[in-house]
């Protein structure tokens, strides 16, 4: 009996059971036919391309109206305001774009309780770079093109 506590069959009607990696492997490579499929998909097109006139409306009017208030707050200023609004920008750019969105949600790089996880995708809204599924994918996405064609963020494209 062994002493690791998981105990191989020892005949041959269960040893045709047990789970071989070689098998796993075989069922991974596909045929060429297959792979030609897979291949032929269209590709998800996210940003502008996605847009048949090329401008992502949602984005558009929310600059626009966020244009517009930075002349209003003009005639609105006081320290205080300023300081609410300097106190925004710190938790949303450093704590929810780059603690949040891009650390913690696209590289999984630490482990946060979910009531922080939620604080900073909060955080990261603030920003009004997109929503937190939306961000992730693209930059992952921008990551594995980094420079090359498919990156959402390419800089030969200017997007």
């Amino acid at each position: 009996m062994s002493t690791s506590g998981a105990s191989r069959p020892t005949n041959a009607a269960s040893s045709q059971r047990e789970y071989m990696p070689e098998q796993a492997i075989t069922e991974l490579v596909r045929t060429e036919p297959e792979r030609t499929k897979v291949a032929s998909l269209t590709p998800i097109q996210m940003g502008r391309a996605q847009s048949e006139s090329g401008i992502v409306w949602v984005t558009a009017v929310f600059m626009v109206i966020f244009h517009l208030g930075t002349v209003v707050a003009f005639f609105f200023f006081s320290w205080t305001n300023l300081i609410v609004a300097a106190v925004l920008y710190f938790f949303a750019i450093n704590c929810g774009i780059g603690m949040g969105y891009h650390r913690l949600l696209v590289h999984r790089g630490y482990r946060v309780p979910k009531a922080v996880e939620y604080f900073l995708a909060v955080c990261g809204t603030l920003a009004l770079e997109g929503g937190q599924i939306a961000w992730v994918a693209t930059h992952r996405i921008h990551h594995q093109h980094s420079d090359h064609e498919g990156d959402p963020h390419t800089p030969q494209e200017g997007k």
